[in-house]
């Protein structure tokens, strides 16, 4: 159980004083599950202590509770709760069994390694390194479990994972994730971790897409040549890859992602839409998703770069550009089971009109797209598609969205598609069923 989180300096001493008594309260619900407790900062200001704190208070000595703490450094303070070395720890935490790990690299790094680990991450308030936990642990299908009561960023990633929840049909679970906003019950978060803990560990393995599945309704839908218009898929499932790495512009990949999510609800057929996000994408992490989920359709939001491709993170989160050779290569693996790819970026019409000499269609865009405007597009598109409607249906109505606003780039998005498709006749969705 990795529990991350940080109270920003400026806040008032009764605020911080709020926040560390919230975290001991978590630690010791924690404590009181039996479960262990990953540690990677023991700095001020950070939720860590505190937790520590509150479960080290819960336990007895003959019981001890097992703690991995795996910081570059263990810094230096005057305050107890922050002790200088492993001898100190122990002396200030009796009740805590300590397994001490020193990792190489930065704060950063650690936190999304450990993330990759834990069977759940619970995140307490928090700033941008809140969120690239979160990312971390989301590509790895670790659930997360954001607090929305101390900071901007767990608030943004509730909103985000309770939006998820409802889209998968997960309504036990976004019930749960709702009763967490207006009051900090450690009971209940701790609960709801386990539960979703539990959850993880028995889901089924992946299915080998080596595995014939003719027998299926599916699969025998998924044989039959779009260009016919025979609606093919009962249900479709779509990546969402997020990526804005450093030394880039900030743009609002979360609210996309979230006004998407709302308007699929919102959709006749809500429950066949599956969405599945992955964030601060690497290379490796988009052939891991392609390879994992095996989606219908892929939405990447982020940047592109005219003459360079889309641009995705590198091994130190700084820009990759990826082009329309090397994208179209790779849409080629992945031809048996992708039909549409949007690319909610700059500059991405000439990806789309490379990559779909592999697949049936793509959405692209000429120039450069403002948050507002991709937003606006995305979350009609995906709306329509939910109401059964075609790839070309649903990119004329997101595109009269954006006239009817009087947006000058309405007319900027481009949907290309092979030769042999017309994409008036490409459902994502079969008519009729459930």
């Amino acid at each position: 159980m990795l529990v991350v989180g940080s109270l920003n300096q400026s806040k008032r001493p009764a605020e911080r004083r709020q926040f560390e008594t919230a975290c001991q309260h978590l630690g010791a619900a924690l404590a009181g599950r039996g479960l262990t407790i990953l540690v990677s900062s023991l700095h001020p200001n950070t939720a860590d202590v505190p937790v520590l704190k509150g479960a080290n208070d819960a336990r007895e000595a003959k019981s001890p509770l097992p703690v991995i703490l795996l910081p570059p450094t263990i810094p230096r303070s005057n305050d107890p709760l922050y002790p200088e070395n492993e001898k100190q720890f122990r002396a200030a935490y009796p009740n805590l069994t300590l397994t001490l790990e020193m990792l190489p690299g930065q704060w950063k790094e650690i936190r999304q390694a450990q993330a990759k680990s834990a069977d759940v991450v619970i995140l307490v308030g928090g700033r941008e390194g809140t969120r690239q936990v979160a990312w971390a642990a989301k590509q790895r299908g670790v659930p997360i479990v954001p607090i929305p009561i101390f900071g901007r960023a767990a608030k943004h990633l509730w909103e985000l994972e309770r939006a998820a929840l409802a889209a998968g049909g997960r309504f036990e679970d976004c019930e749960e994730f709702s009763k967490l906003y207006d009051k900090f019950n450690a009971d209940q978060i701790a609960d709801l971790a386990l539960r979703l803990a539990q959850q993880r560990a028995n889901l089924p393995p992946p299915r080998d897409p080596r595995t014939p599945t003719s027998t299926s309704a599916n699969a025998i839908a998924l044989q039959q040549p779009v260009s016919t218009g025979a609606p093919f898929l009962n249900k479709c499932k779509i990546l969402f890859l997020a990526a804005n790495p450093e030394d880039t512009s900030q743009i609002a990949l979360d609210r996309e992602m979230r006004k998407i999510m709302e308007r699929i609800r919102a959709s006749e057929r809500r429950d066949s839409l599956e969405m599945i996000s992955a964030w601060a994408v690497r290379l490796e992490d988009l052939f891991d998703s392609l390879n994992r989920h095996h989606p219908h359709v892929v939405h990447f939001s982020g940047h592109g770069k005219a003459n360079a491709g889309i641009v995705l993170h590198d091994e130190s989160d700084r820009p990759r550009a990826l082009d329309k050779r090397d994208l179209k290569g790779i849409f080629e693996e992945f031809r048996n089971s992708v039909r549409l790819v949007v690319l909610n970026a700059c500059y991405t019409d000439d990806q789309a009109d490379a990559i779909v000499d592999v697949i049936d269609a793509a959405v692209g865009f000429k120039g450069k797209v403002d948050d507002l405007s991709a937003i606006d597009f995305a979350s009609q598109f995906y709306s329509a598609l939910g109401f059964e409607r075609s790839v070309q249906s649903a990119f004329n109505q997101a595109v009269k969205l954006l006239r009817g606003k009087k947006n000058v780039k309405a007319d900027r998005f481009v949907l290309r598609h092979r030769k042999d498709v017309d994409p008036s006749s490409v459902f994502l969705l079969q008519a009729g069923h459930p």
